[in-house]
């Protein structure tokens, strides 16, 4: 990897490229990019900030890539307002007149790099690449992010290989998402049920598993379902009926009881329900297994 040129802010020599020459351009060799050692990051924000390079709208001559993973905030490029929101994939080219704000509490990747070829600084002849719920994302940032902090033998290369897939795979979702099958990322997938069993209580619904992911509802209900094969609501009820038959062996409540705890006030429901997902009524399930569970 060349050495970073990337603080000499002119932006004089800027040429935009097609996607597909921008991406021939970095194939060509780990000395066609320089990355900014000062902007390579994957972090928490702890306060409120102006824009990451001063205040006012302004251009520089890197690249500059975000992935929000957690938070909101706002960016102004080339004279449009744009919300930045979990899931967000945002990138900019050199030269263009922007501002961003960075609010507490979000947790972020940013990158600031430049291609080259030749003697011109490359950009993309869209200038902006804006893509939602782009959680595909976030395997590639969180590496990149671990690799620039240990720096092990190679470092350079590592860099660069994961740099290059990283712009592929934007470039694959940028140029069409039919056909593509997006699911719920592992860490996704650990979040919602660590919050689910833990509210379950309280009888969740689809539309506030939605909102804890920061996605819409119609967009969860088609997520959720190509990633656990069920509806959010068949899941909520396997959970919640999952959860009461655990309470029915470790304690000695009356079935009525334990129904009316996860929401029940109709005990008849809550056996019909139960019988279907366990195979079992309450009553027999409890007698079947409350031995096993004290063995």
């Amino acid at each position: 990897m060349p050495a970073d040129k990337s603080s000499e802010n002119n932006c004089s020599n800027i040429a935009y490229y097609s996607a597909d020459e921008w991406l021939n351009s970095v194939k060509q060799g780990i000395n066609s990019v320089y990355f900014n050692q000062n902007y390579i990051a994957y972090r928490k924000i702890n306060c409120d900030r102006p824009d990451i390079h001063g205040s006012g709208i302004h251009s520089i001559a890197d690249n500059i890539l975000f992935f929000v993973s957690d938070g909101s905030s706002e960016i102004t490029a080339d004279g449009k307002k744009i919300k930045l929101t979990p899931g967000t994939l945002f990138w900019l080219s050199p030269g263009v007149p922007h501002y961003i704000t960075l609010r507490r509490g979000m947790k972020i990747f940013i990158m600031l790099f430049r291609v080259k070829n030749g003697s011109s600084n490359i950009g993309l002849a869209g200038k902006v690449v804006l893509q939602r719920d782009a959680w595909y994302l976030e395997q590639y940032v969180k590496a990149i992010g671990n690799e620039f902090l240990i720096k092990k033998n190679f470092h350079d290369i590592k860099l660069y290989s994961l740099f290059l897939s990283m712009v592929t795979e934007i470039f694959r979702h940028n140029t069409s998402d039919k056909g593509r099958i997006f699911i719920l990322n592992e860490n996704q997938q650990n979040r919602l049920i660590m919050y689910t069993r833990e509210n379950i209580i309280s009888r969740p619904s689809p539309s506030e598993l939605a909102a804890f992911m920061n996605l819409t509802p119609d967009y969860f209900a088609r997520i959720f379902k190509r990633t656990f094969g069920i509806s959010p609501k068949t899941w909520l009820l396997q959970e919640r009926i999952k959860a009461a038959a655990f309470r029915l062996l470790e304690s000695t409540k009356k079935i009525s009881e334990i129904a009316e705890e996860f929401g029940y006030s109709d005990v008849y429901l809550f056996t019909r329900q139960f019988t279907l997902i366990n195979g079992h009524s309450p009553n027999r399930y409890r007698k079947r297994f409350s031995t096993r569970l004290l063995l």
